[in-house]
Parts: C-alpha cells; structure tokens; sequence
C-alpha cells in the first residue's frame, strides 16, 4: 500500500509542477522535463519517509515466494519421480557394461 501512496504521491508532485511550470510559459517537451527534474527533487527533499516505507514495501514484494499454482505440486513429484527412474535405469546400464565403476572391460575377439 505504501508503494502506491508514494506512486501517487509522486504524479501529482509531477502534475503540479507542469501546472506551475505551463503558468509561468514554458511549453512542449522542455515543460514535461523541468517538470520530471522539478517534481523528482521536490520528492527527495520532501518524502524521503514516504520513500523509505515505499522501498520496505517493493522489497517485501520481490522477496515474498510466489504461491504455488493448483496442481503444480503435483507436477514436481512427478518430474521428481521420472528423474528417479532415469537415474535408476542408467545406472543399471552403466553397471551391466562395466562403466559404474570406471573400468571398462575389454572386449575379448
């Protein structure tokens, strides 16, 4: 929530500026820049509270571990199932051919 506060807080800083900014006459692109450079340093000054809390907020957000999706953990016990039985079956052939153990038997012609 207080990501969004803050985000809102930082438009209508934002909006503001270019309204004040338009009344004293500047216009097109050079009103929408002073008015980004205005309107940032105006936030650092003013709402370094806001952006602290903001910053906790986003951080708790891309650390928190995504809920697992119905069926998903269905899904890796049986990949986890599979990747058992694969390793079972080559082992049995690496054991029939002599290669389990590093050695390798030669062929007698």
């Amino acid at each position: 929530m207080a990501l969004i506060r803050y985000s809102l807080i930082r438009l209508v800083l934002l909006l503001a500026a270019a309204a004040v900014l338009y009344l004293v006459g500047l216009r097109g692109a050079l009103l929408w820049i002073v008015a980004v450079v205005v309107a940032g340093l105006v936030a650092f000054i003013v709402l370094p509270r806001f952006h602290d809390k903001a910053a906790v907020d986003l951080a708790h957000l891309l650390h928190r571990p995504a809920p697992p999706l119905p069926g998903e953990d269905e899904a890796h016990e049986d990949e986890a199932h599979e990747d058992e039985a694969h390793e079972d079956s080559s082992n049995a052939h690496e054991t029939h051919d002599g290669a389990a153990d590093g050695k390798r038997q030669p062929h007698a012609s």
